[in-house]
């Protein structure tokens, strides 16, 4: 799935990455990250160098991988897909987590 990719983007650090698993579906090319194919090991070197050889490149793809897992990953909005999901399969029970959810409640990550 990738739980080390957003680890790291949920601490701001762009994440490069091979295209294998469920890492293409969370690394947003050029946004997020960088995207390599598996098995090239010049193209990753190459990748990490761009991103070490400019830090205002890297910092903003942070602050994106980080703003990214904040809209996507919030635990709010997953409780809500997830009792979506629950309604598919068991009509009649209504959004549920939406009254499992305090409206005074944050979410953000550290």
């Amino acid at each position: 799935f990738g739980l080390a990719a957003l680890e790291a983007m949920a601490r701001g650090k762009p994440v490069v990455a091979t295209q294998v698993g469920g890492i293409p579906e969370i690394i947003q090319p050029g946004v997020t990250g960088l995207l390599v194919p598996p098995g090239n090991d010049a193209t990753l070197a190459q990748a990490i160098a761009s991103l070490l050889a400019s830090p205002t490149t890297a910092a903003e793809m942070g602050r994106n991988a980080r703003r990214d897992v904040n809209e996507r990953f919030n635990p709010e909005k997953l409780l809500i897909r997830l009792s979506d999901l629950v309604e598919v399969y068991l009509p009649g029970t209504g959004r549920a987590a939406e009254k499992l959810v305090p409206s005074n409640l944050t979410v953000g990550v550290p």
